[in-house]
């Protein structure tokens, strides 16, 4: 079935206890579950949170045997070995895969029959490798469900590159996928809209409480005289910056006492541009501020990661 569920209203909780459920009351052997998900932040989360409550419900033992999984990782375990290390091998493991399960039924037949139930989370992040992924292994598996909100689409410029990249058309809209997967499937629909996270209350308190501490204090609550401005190449589209550009674009607005914030969509793009910056010699190290930046362990890397899980399994 679909859960179309909004910001605030439990997708990860509801995830979980539909885990717990399967286990529970329809005595379906853990290992026959498979959750999948997007990033590896989000499977140790899902991880921890089933670990605690099947501990406290006495099923602590049966943690372990889940499989939960990003569609990488996933994708990379039914690989042949002469590929998985390939210099692309994880960003081209799905479409690999879902190519593979498309063309030849037994295959697919194989590996979707192992799970008596796939869950998957962040269902409004598909593109079309993604749903074709989900859409094979609901045909042969015994059942599933699916979570999202198609109003936190985010990843249309994903579509777009997988459209390029392949070449083929891709629906840009999350809504698409929903829309389909009702229509194709003859599945449950259930609305979640409650947000138990952030109750109009809550935010019109929080925001009477700073303006009043504001008051006192005398602080602003914003800054003034700022104009924030994007920037563009010819082409209009933000996805043709290169690294170079964004020195010259940097330079250029540093040269005129003004800051510059650049948004990346990958760590990967964020340390590539921040070394370009640095080596570049037109910009001083210590004006240079990379935020948000973490020494993973090099388990929790995604390509390390990935291959770990496959020696696990």
């Amino acid at each position: 079935f679909l859960v179309n569920a909004g910001p605030g209203s439990g997708k990860t909780h509801v995830l979980i206890m539909r885990c717990a459920h399967l286990i529970h009351m329809r005595k379906i052997d853990p290992a026959a579950i498979l959750v999948l998900a997007f990033n590896r932040a989000v499977v140790y989360e899902i991880r921890d949170r089933i670990r605690k409550l099947f501990r406290a419900l006495g099923y602590g033992s049966y943690a372990n045997r889940l499989d939960v999984s990003t569609f990488h990782s996933f994708a990379l375990r039914h690989q042949q070995a002469t590929d998985i290390y390939h210099e692309d091998a994880v960003g081209q493991a799905v479409h690999t895969f879902k190519e593979n399960m498309e063309s030849d039924e037994e295959f697919a037949r194989t590996i979707g029959s192992r799970y008596k139930a796939v869950l998957v989370d962040e269902f409004q992040d598909m593109n079309e490798d993604f749903y074709g992924v989900v859409k094979v292994l609901l045909k042969h598996c015994g059942g599933g469900m699916v979570i999202g909100d198609d109003d936190q689409d985010i990843l249309t410029w994903n579509r777009r590159k997988w459209a390029k990249k392949y070449r083929r058309e891709c629906p840009l809209d999350a809504v698409h996928y929903f829309s389909d997967f009702r229509k194709s499937l003859d599945l449950d629909v259930y609305e979640l809209t409650l947000n138990y996270r952030s109750v109009p209350e809550v935010v019109q308190r929080v925001n009477r409480m700073i303006q009043t501490v504001s008051d006192k204090v005398g602080f602003p609550r914003m800054k003034s005289g700022a104009e924030l401005s994007a920037f563009r190449t010819d082409h209009g589209s933000a996805e043709s910056f290169t690294p170079a550009e964004c020195v010259q674009l940097a330079s250029n607005a540093l040269g005129q006492g003004e800051k510059v914030a650049i948004l990346c969509r990958s760590n990967k793009d964020c340390r590539q541009i921040y070394e370009t910056l640095k080596g570049s010699g037109d910009i001083a190290a210590d004006r240079i501020n990379l935020l948000g930046s973490e020494d993973f362990k090099l388990y929790q890397l995604r390509h390390s990661g990935a291959l770990l899980d496959i020696c696990q399994n």
